[in-house]
C-alpha cells in the first residue's frame, strides 16, 4: 500500500458571525490545514511496452492455473487480452486489459474490479486486495468448490 505524507496549506475561511475582521468588505482569516498527498507510484511512468508485458504475463498465469484446475471451469482468451471463464453454473469472469488506464478489470458475480501494478502486483484500486487472491474467492464462489489461482 503506498504511503501517505502530509503537507500544510493555507485555506482562506470566512470569520465566524460577529467576529471583528480589518477588512469589513470580506472577513476573511487564515489557518493552516493538514492535506494528505499520496506518494503512489505514477502509472503514466509505466511504458505501454511494460505494462503490456506484465498485463500478458498475469492473463498467461491466470490461463496456465486454470488448465491445471480439477473443477468444471473453462475458459477462452479472445482478441485483445480479454480472459472469459465459464463456469458449471453458467456464470462468468471476465478478465480484460485496459491499456489507456494501465489496468487490468475484472467482472464477476459479485462486482468489478480495478487492478493496477504498484511495482510488485496487481492491487485493488479500492482495497489492495491483489489480483490473483481477488480471482481465487470470486471463482471459487461461482464454482462452489476452492479453486486458487
Amino acid at each position: 500500500m503506498a504511503a501517505k505524507e502530509e503537507s500544510e496549506a493555507m485555506m482562506a475561511i470566512p470569520h465566524e458571525p460577529g467576529a471583528q475582521s480589518s477588512t469589513p468588505e470580506m472577513a476573511v482569516k487564515t489557518r493552516k490545514i493538514a492535506v494528505e498527498s499520496s506518494t503512489e507510484p505514477n502509472m503514466s511512468e509505466m511504458s505501454e511496452t511494460e505494462y503490456s508485458r506484465l498485463a500478458e504475463a498475469a492473463l498467461q498465469r491466470i490461463e496456465q492455473t486454470l488448465d491445471a484446475v480439477d473443477a468444471e471451469v473453462d475458459y477462452e482468451l479472445a482478441a485483445g487480452g480479454i480472459l472469459e471463464i465459464s463456469f458449471a453454473d453458467g456464470s462468468k469472469i471476465v478478465i480484460n486489459k485496459q491499456p489507456a488506464m494501465q489496468e487490468i478489470w475484472v467482472a464477476a458475480k459479485s462486482g468489478g474490479f480495478h487492478f493496477r501494478w504498484d511495482g510488485s502486483s496487481w492491487r485493488n484500486t479500492r482495497n489492495g486486495e491483489e489480483l490473483f487472491a481477488a480471482l481465487s474467492a470470486c471463482a471459487s464462489t461461482q464454482a462452489g468448490e476452492a479453486i486458487t489461482l
